[in-house]
């Protein structure tokens, strides 16, 4: 190797200083002649030819420098898009998935849902209820206010027995940003058939807060409608029978009032008065004929037998308590007997009675005439 210093230069423009080259070969042991043999073989270059060099050498290594770094940051901006390119695959599959769950979900629920896709309501799609409700394929717009050609003509809506027009149809009402509440609702079909809907509708709103649309969800009540009908004919029905039932059981309370008061009259004229003892709790009816025969006002005190028999003239009482004991077995008797009336005056009765047993042949009730 050569060295070169203040002392040596290789420009061609300058001298070679010879001295200064034998004294670095004696220097570091090198054979004098082959290194001076070797200097003359080192090219000697210009000055301008040496600046181009070193310029293209400087500005090809700063090429380098660029190219390299821009690489690094291509990788980099690689790297990063890769990363955002999976990020957002993730974000779509998990999209995905919610998307098909939310699906399942609705095709599951017994409510059929609509979702009205823009403002105007011109594209309206739901769950697989509300398309079998309407009779139509899964992804038919159903929207009344679809263009001419696209409006579904398999249904119509009514509402208290009137038919809506479309502006005034849940969806289209709650697009306009109206919430629908308890909504009722007849789905006519082409054939005829009704369905009874019960149901409710909100605004889709944007980020600014103005509607894009509408979903609305309703549940059939065909059978509950049904039986309320039902229900309604049959009380309409009761309503009749019980009046007419009414009017039978006043007609009859009438005739019952009319025959009390000819029985009433007849038994003043004929002195006849009766009465009706329950054996089993010892309570004792008396017309008001009897309370009369015995010289009091009708209804004038609570009759019991131990009454009765105090009223009867006291060399018949016990004759007529035997009679009466007697009857137990022989089922009924047909005596005279006398009374003290309340002012003491003594009168001759005749009295009549039987007794009624029950399914046992128990002695229950005991009725009859004086």
């Amino acid at each position: 190797m050569l060295a070169m210093s203040s002392a040596g230069s290789f420009f061609e423009d300058e001298p070679v200083d010879y001295e200064f080259f034998r004294g670095q070969a004696k220097q570091y042991g090198f054979n004098e002649e082959e290194y001076m043999a070797a200097l003359e073989k080192v090219p000697r270059l210009s000055r301008e030819a040496v600046n181009t060099g070193m310029g293209f050498f400087m500005t090809f290594a700063n090429m380098l420098s660029q190219i390299s770094y821009s690489n690094i940051k291509l990788v980099h901006s690689l790297e990063e898009r890769n990363a955002l390119v999976n990020a957002l695959q993730n974000s779509e599959r998990r999209e995905q998935a919610s998307l098909e769950e939310l699906t399942a979900v609705l095709d599951a629920v017994p409510v059929a849902v609509y979702i009205a896709h823009d403002p105007q309501v011109l594209q309206i799609t739901g769950n697989r209820l509300s398309y079998e409700w309407l009779r139509l394929p899964v992804g038919t717009n159903l929207s009344k206010s679809a263009p001419e050609g696209e409006k579904p003509e398999t249904f119509v809506l009514f509402k208290n027995g009137v038919k809506i027009p479309p502006e005034d149809m849940p969806s289209q009402m709650a697009a306009t940003g109206i919430e629908i509440n308890d909504c009722e609702l007849d789905i006519i079909s082409a054939d005829g058939e009704i369905r009874h809907v019960l149901g409710n509708a909100r605004p889709l709103l944007d980020d600014q807060g103005n509607p894009r649309g509408s979903v609305s969800a309703f549940i059939d009540i065909t059978e509950r409608k049904n039986a309320e009908e039902s229900l309604k004919k049959a009380y309409d029905n009761l309503e009749k029978n019980v009046k007419a039932r009414t009017t039978e059981l006043e007609e009859a309370y009438k005739s019952l009032r009319e025959n009390e008061r000819r029985l009433f009259e007849a038994q003043k004229m004929a002195h006849l008065g009766n009465w009706d003892r329950d054996i089993l709790t010892g309570k004792l009816y008396w017309s008001d004929e009897m309370y009369r025969l015995f010289g009091f006002n009708p209804q004038e005190f609570s009759a019991t037998y131990s009454t009765f028999l105090r009223f009867i003239h006291p060399d018949d009482r016990n004759y007529v308590d035997n009679i009466v004991k007697q009857a137990y077995e022989e089922k009924s008797f047909d005596i005279d007997y006398r009374i003290i009336l309340a002012n003491g005056e003594e009168r001759v009765v005749h009295g009549q009675g039987e007794v009624i047993f029950n399914e046992g042949n128990v002695p229950v009730r005991m009725r009859g005439t004086v």
